[in-house]
């Protein structure tokens, strides 16, 4: 799994994290240690305490369910104007 782009810790960066959590650091020492809010290290310690060592590591970033899913209509016009490539922006030949 990719790393998100914005990630300030890698998987082995929250390894790092609790592990230094766990050795008797507050969470607002641990942070300032790595470049993040108390907030955070107390969210990898929870993941650590539910899942054990398996909670530092990445999580997919795709929504668990779509609440309104395209209508399979609305889906068809878009395929069909994709075909015909109506769906891009115009350009503006003065600027090129």
């Amino acid at each position: 799994m990719n790393i998100h782009q914005n990630a300030r810790l890698s998987p082995s960066g929250r390894e790092r994290l609790v592990r230094l959590a766990r050795s008797g650091l507050t969470p607002r020492t641990v942070a300032e240690t790595m470049g993040v809010c108390a907030k955070t290290v107390r969210k990898w310690m929870a993941r650590f305490a539910a899942e054990g060592v398996a909670g530092p590591q990445d999580r997919s970033s795709r929504p668990h369910c779509l609440h309104r899913p395209t209508p399979a209509e609305t889906q068809a016009a878009i395929a069909r104007l994709r075909r015909q490539r109506l769906l891009h922006w115009p350009r503006r030949d003065s600027e090129c």
